[in-house]
């Protein structure tokens, strides 16, 4: 699921935010049918399906349905004989919340609540969140965030993360090993790996002959989307840490903005024909270069450092070759590895 989706008005159903329920709902037709390059597969599903995986009613599938199509996030097919089929209109994302199926199939027991229950969509989907951050490799296995923080990534009031968080810890799902880091608002929340590690297998194992081809292959395409998107983040760190170091030296960032401001100025000279003009501007641009590297060698750097250094530089850690838009092989190497 995109986080622009959790709080971008749905023009077209009123200009409000989405509810929980329509957010699920997105988030299972996303998961299948949305594709990096554009391209859409397509999400099969009967109501009663929906109702299924999602433990809403039939008419809050029907109504929610209904408000996606008329804000232009879904479309739906009805020419199939037996069911209608869907798609999103916008294509995959790297950055995104992964919402499993199996946390609105299973009923957890919370002190204080004498019934064990399934979790509300709000709990899921701030669940969700701290279990895709702790999965994260940037995110060393923890989520560090504020009650405020969550409620803007999700599109929900304050009150209703505290209470949704309370209830995950009491329930055993998340813990919250530092509060108010820093004398701050932010806390560190983690999440019960090996018991939702289990509940996946258990719930895959269980309905293993009901998944879809389209599932299958869209369980696949989020993990390798989130392979790729992590190997990349990594490249992209290291070369911002570097360029932020050496940005801190007052030669180096004031030969850098300069060379920013030459840029246009030399594409005009060159337009209008300018040719004493453009020579000079050259010149003063092989000097800045020059001041740049003397910079760099002082700080213990180079060009070379303040550019991504991809795992692959065949696809650079897109996962798509550029020249032909195939699938690029270092996936089968590096990623299914560690899947």
């Amino acid at each position: 699921m995109p986080y622009s989706f959790f709080k971008q008005p749905l023009f077209g159903a009123g200009g409000r935010k989405p509810t929980r329920s329509e957010i699920s709902l997105y988030g299972l037709i996303y998961g299948i049918s949305a594709r990096k390059d554009g391209e859409t597969a397509s999400c099969k599903m009967a109501y009663s399906t929906f109702e299924g995986k999602l433990h809403v009613s039939r008419s809050t599938v029907a109504r929610d349905i209904q408000s996606l199509k008329s804000a232009g996030k879904i479309v739906q097919d009805k020419s199939h004989k037996t069911c209608a089929s869907y798609s999103v209109t916008e294509s995959r994302e790297n950055k995104g919340v992964k919402i499993e199926l199996y946390l609105f199939d299973t009923k957890f027991s919370f002190k204080g609540e004498e019934a064990p229950r399934y979790l509300t969509q709000a709990e899921i989907h701030i669940l969700s969140l701290i279990k895709t951050h702790c999965e994260n490799e940037k995110g060393m296995g923890k989520f560090t965030g504020s009650i405020r923080g969550i409620a803007r990534l999700l599109g929900l009031s304050k009150t209703t993360v505290q209470n949704g968080l309370a209830a995950l810890m009491r329930a055993g799902l998340a813990f919250r090993p530092r509060k108010g880091i820093n004398n701050g608002a932010r806390s560190e929340y983690t999440v019960n790996k090996k018991l939702l590690r289990n509940l996946s297998k258990e719930y895959k194992k269980a309905t293993a002959d009901k998944f879809t081809e389209a599932e299958r292959e869209a369980d696949k395409r989020t993990e390798r989307d989130r392979f790729y998107a992590q190997r990349r983040q990594v490249a992209l760190d290291r070369a911002e840490s570097f360029h932020r170091q050496a940005m801190q030296d007052e030669l180096f960032s004031t030969a850098t903005r300069e060379l920013g401001r030459l840029t246009p100025q030399m594409g005009r000279a060159e337009a209008f024909g300018n040719a004493a003009e453009l020579g000079e501007l050259q010149r003063k641009e092989r000097q800045l270069k020059v001041q740049r590297a003397k910079r760099l060698t002082l700080l213990g750097l180079s060009e070379d450092d303040l550019l991504p250094h991809w795992h692959c530089l065949a696809c650079e850690d897109t996962g798509y070759i550029k020249e032909s838009g195939q699938a690029c092989s270092c996936y089968s190497k590096y990623g299914r590895r560690r899947t």
